[in-house]
């Protein structure tokens, strides 16, 4: 049980065990970003560089890979979707104009892929990937730097 932690939604530690676990552990007071996704999958980042993510291994690698660059780079902006997919854009804080992304969208979001798979030098600032598997639909929505 969480002691002494802001409100929360309903249900989400239940949803979020991993994420539950961590939060006890380092606390929200210092917590910069938390991005959930389907199936217990998410990346949380706290202001003293430290970390936490859960999801498939290609996932997982993914935010080791961008968490901290020898460049100063870091993770910017994170989109976890449908299926393990998602879109992770890193770069340096103080120079939005080098943001590059990563991407694995595991067959899913076809127009979004196609578009990607186009402009791979795309600099995405704001990613969205929405699925409502009762209907049937999949939008994604995509906001790039442009120089």
């Amino acid at each position: 049980m969480l002691m002494n932690l802001p409100a929360t939604s309903d249900g989400l530690f239940e949803r979020y065990g991993n994420l539950g676990t961590i939060l006890e552990t380092r606390g929200f007071q210092d917590l910069e970003t938390c991005v959930l996704g389907p199936g217990n999958t998410y990346y949380a980042r706290w202001r003293t560089n430290k970390w936490s993510c859960h999801g498939k291994t290609d996932f997982r690698n993914a935010i080791r890979t961008h968490s901290t660059m020898e460049d100063g780079s870091t993770i910017l902006n994170l989109t976890i979707g449908f299926g393990g997919s998602y879109v992770i854009s890193y770069g340096r804080r103080n120079d939005l104009r080098n943001v590059k992304s990563v991407w694995n969208l595991r067959g899913h979001y076809e127009h979004l892929s196609k578009f990607l798979d186009k402009n791979k030098d795309i600099s995405i600032v704001v990613s969205l990937l929405i699925d409502c598997v009762e209907k049937n639909l999949t939008f994604s929505r995509l906001f790039h730097w442009i120089h």
